[in-house]
């Protein structure tokens, strides 16, 4: 790259980025949010002038783990996260074009069908003038947005992906970051006197620290350097650490995650055995003790599995306890109804003013249900797709998501690097899946799709020395 075109991105990149700094100062914002304007005008401009361009994988990959969000003009509240990542794929571009590189990458029907989601999102924005679908920070605009970024971000991660030689430093970056993002949470709450204990961490910036965790023991005891004992300890101790967060759907992740890497190191019978009596173990213990034995985070999560009685807790609303809460229910019943009221162009996105006010006018529980099932907040994301923009778009997103997905699984190569490699990214997406589907929209479909588009680069890598062999 010539040292014209580096001073050029890097003189964008950061006037870009400083006119927004300007933008939060001036407008009364939070210091942090400046303070993130600044890092990632830094970092991205260090990425250039340094020559870092190989590190732009791990970048994109970090990008999944920060949730800070930042006021951005015409956009609402967006990402920080999404804005790293549409950075480097703005300069990924930047630098194919200008230096005239070819780019020879045959596309599988998964990224076609990303592309046709893309396609459709993208179109529904342009028709739909979305200027007026605002409800706050979460309004049809910020939440559509997400899905509009979210298939051109997988193409750009393709794109940086396609010339990526380490992938476990990529991996390294991935884990690092989830773990340096864990204590940036933790001093910060401290500071702010709202601590909240290392278990609840678990929840989606941990998700790659606690993958890759699982993987090293997986990965050491098939190449016979240990027994299997350690894998469950560690399976166990992922399970302990979910259960004890805030967040209910944590003990499914961590259970999802344990069994797919399994599967991607092709584990053998014993631990299949021996992981299903850990479970039912675990079952068996929580079925009979006493709820005054049961630590107040962990009743919350438990509550799925068993009946809690409310009324001895004291410290949460008695809907918070089982599945008598039926919030997520009444959403989910919203966007079915909407489905098959507008099945192929789903409801919009926009909506006006008199819509707004009859959503938030009653108050109370109501309203809120009201202005979530308006803004397509359905603690669902691939429900919000389908509701809000029609089953062709959900059903090309989930086409894509499930072909990347089982296709990563059955082609990955038999060594130990690749499959620690493909068992984080696996351990990574499996977790954001679950909460894309329980608590998650947009912002959460992006994150998915960077991974996804990381998965697909990495199997093309895979094929073309198998083809060389072949031929």
């Amino acid at each position: 790259m010539n040292n014209r075109f580096v001073l050029g991105l890097i003189s964008l990149v950061a006037i870009v980025l400083a006119v927004l700094a300007v933008i939060q100062v001036l407008g009364g914002r939070s210091f942090y949010n400046t303070i993130a304007f600044v890092v990632l005008a830094v970092v991205l401009s260090l990425s250039l002038l340094l020559h870092m361009r190989r590190h732009w994988m791990g970048l994109l990959l970090i990008g999944c783990l920060v949730d800070i969000t930042l006021p951005i003009p015409l956009l609402d509240v967006f990402s920080g996260g999404i804005v790293l990542q549409l950075a480097i794929v703005f300069l990924s571009w930047a630098e194919y074009i200008i230096m005239k590189q070819r780019l020879t990458y045959k596309l599988s029907p998964g990224d076609r069908g990303l592309l046709v989601f893309g396609a459709i999102m993208l179109l529904q924005l342009i028709f739909e003038h979305p200027g007026s679908a605002r409800l706050g920070g979460s309004g049809g605009l910020a939440q559509m947005i997400y899905y509009v970024f979210a298939s051109w971000v997988f193409f750009g991660t393709l794109f940086v992906a396609s010339g990526e030689r380490d992938w476990p430093g990529a991996t390294r970056w991935f884990v690092l970051g989830s773990l340096g993002y864990i204590v940036y949470v933790l001093v910060v709450r401290t500071l702010q006197g709202s601590g909240i204990p290392f278990f609840s961490l678990f929840w989606s910036f941990g998700f790659p620290l606690f993958a890759y965790l699982l993987a090293r023991a997986m990965r050491r005891w098939m190449a016979g350097k240990t027994t299997l004992f350690p894998v469950l300890v560690t399976a166990l101790l992922i399970m302990g650490f979910s259960f004890y967060s805030y967040f209910r759907a944590c003990p499914y992740i961590a259970l999802l995650m344990i069994l797919f890497e399994a599967i991607v190191f092709k584990l053998r019978p014993k631990f299949w055995f021996a992981i299903t009596g850990l479970l039912l173990g675990v079952l068996l213990l929580f079925s009979v003790l006493p709820e005054s034995s049961i630590p107040e985070r962990v009743r919350r999560t438990v509550s799925t599995m068993r009946l809690i009685d409310p009324n001895k807790m004291g410290q949460e609303m008695a809907g918070e306890y089982g599945w008598q809460f039926d919030f997520r229910a009444s959403l989910w019943h919203r966007a079915v109804q909407n489905i098959r009221e507008h099945p192929l162009m789903g409801s919009g996105w926009v909506f006006s003013l008199d819509e707004i006010l009859a959503a938030v006018g009653q108050g109370g529980a109501a309203a809120i249900s009201d202005a979530n099932a308006l803004t397509g907040g359905y603690h669902n994301g691939l429900l919000a797709l389908a509701a809000k923009s029609g089953l062709p778009a959900a059903l090309s997103f989930l086409f894509a998501y499930l072909y990347i997905f089982i296709r990563f699984l059955r082609r990955m190569p038999n060594d130990g690097q690749s499959r620690l490699v493909g068992a984080v990214l696996v351990g990574a997406l499996v977790g954001q899946t679950v909460v894309f589907l329980t608590n998650g929209g947009g912002a959460h479909s992006v994150y998915m799709i960077v991974m996804l588009g990381a998965m697909s680069a990495l199997m093309h890598q895979w094929e073309a020395p198998q083809k060389q062999i072949g031929a």
